[in-house]
């Protein structure tokens, strides 16, 4: 019985690892989107500005 239980301790150990691990994956990926939300927006940004100066681009 009592090694039942160790062997179910360890086995909550390592489920509580992975959700730890889990957990930070989920971090990063929410900073990555921010971060790429970052990019898209700026990249908007300059796109609209290039698409007034090629406006007014005569020949």
């Amino acid at each position: 019985m009592s090694r039942s239980i160790g062997e179910a301790a360890g086995g909550s150990t390592s489920i509580a690892g992975s959700i730890t691990a889990v957990a930070s994956a989920a971090h990063a990926t929410t900073s990555a989107l921010g971060e790429a939300d970052a990019s898209m927006s700026e990249l908007t940004r300059v796109a609209g500005e290039l698409r007034d100066v090629v406006a007014r681009f005569r020949v």
